[in-house]
């Protein structure tokens, strides 16, 4: 009996420490800096990509760029509530985009790496926060980071592979670069992802209710940011309606539309809606100082 008491705790002992190896190296990889924040800030951008080409332009303006590709408001939501109970905010520039509350949006998001940033606030129980904290460090429990890991694994063994020239071009063109055929087909596709449903996300609708009521409640100033579109992504998508900014009026909220900023300047886009680093600085410059007129009003 001893002696199988003893295997099963060696057992456990080895489990524990692949485990810990395994969600140190899954950490790195797939959460990358995912889990960078700073709490110095009392203003925050919140976005998915189409914040993210700002980078650190908005911290010229006091503001800190808290936008992450694929975050949905359940995401920032999380955010949310872990800057309040960390830090003191008084602004917060929140993505008025129609897709936001698309069904895409709800589908493809960073609800498990958002974890991170959970407080017992989110949950309904203390036992509900802490199952969540343990699974969280369980690579069992975390398939996407499991699925990081595989690829990570089979790359190393089978050694790097050669980028074909073709590629490597497309991938550097801006979007004034751009060939309009590929245009055409890029647009086609984005319209299809995340525009192709009848109804919005019910469950991001609610979300999105939830933060500016926790702002409400806690005198945060929320105001809405429609990022620049390239001309042929305007014309597809401005008659294209989840009800973001008609959520963001209901509650008295301002919306600053820059949509159309950008329309002729097809050099300041990496692709059909995201700006590039330099447009994004461009951006950041129109965005805040426009800001400070309203905060000010």
């Amino acid at each position: 009996m001893k002696k199988f008491i003893y295997h099963i705790g060696l057992f456990v002992v080895i489990l524990f420490i692949v485990n810990l190896l395994l969600f140190n190296l899954g950490n790195d990889l797939y959460y990358k800096n995912y889990d960078k924040y700073a709490l110095n800030f009392n203003s925050y951008l919140f976005s998915d990509s189409h914040g993210t080409p700002l980078g650190k332009h908005t911290q010229d303006y006091d503001v800190y760029n808290f936008s992450v590709g694929a975050d949905s408001y359940s995401d920032i939501k999380r955010k949310i509530n872990f800057l309040i109970e960390s830090t003191a905010i008084d602004t917060i520039y929140l993505s008025a985009d129609e897709h936001m509350l698309s069904p895409y949006r709800e589908q493809y998001n960073n609800y498990d790496k958002s974890s991170y940033y959970t407080t017992i606030n989110d949950f309904s129980s203390q036992f509900e926060y802490f199952k969540s904290e343990a699974s969280q460090k369980i690579i069992y429990f975390q398939p996407k980071m499991g699925a990081v890991l595989r690829t990570y694994f089979v790359s190393t063994l089978e050694g790097p592979k050669e980028v074909e020239e073709v590629n490597k071009l497309k991938i550097d063109l801006n979007w004034n670069e751009v060939p309009i055929e590929i245009k055409d087909a890029r647009i086609k596709k984005r319209i299809g992802t995340q525009y192709n449903y009848q109804e919005k996300s019910l469950e991001l609708e609610k979300t999105l209710l939830e933060i500016i009521n926790i702002c409400d409640t806690n005198n945060i100033v929320i105001i809405g940011v429609k990022f620049p579109l390239t001309k042929e992504y305007y014309k597809v998508t401005k008659d294209k309606f989840f009800g973001v900014e008609a959520i963001f009026k209901d509650n008295n909220l301002k919306v600053l539309n820059y949509q159309s900023t950008y329309i002729d300047n097809d050099n300041l886009f990496q692709n059909e809606d995201h700006l590039t680093t330099n447009g994004g600085k461009m951006f950041a410059d129109i965005l805040f100082k426009e800001s400070r007129t309203i905060k000010n009003d």
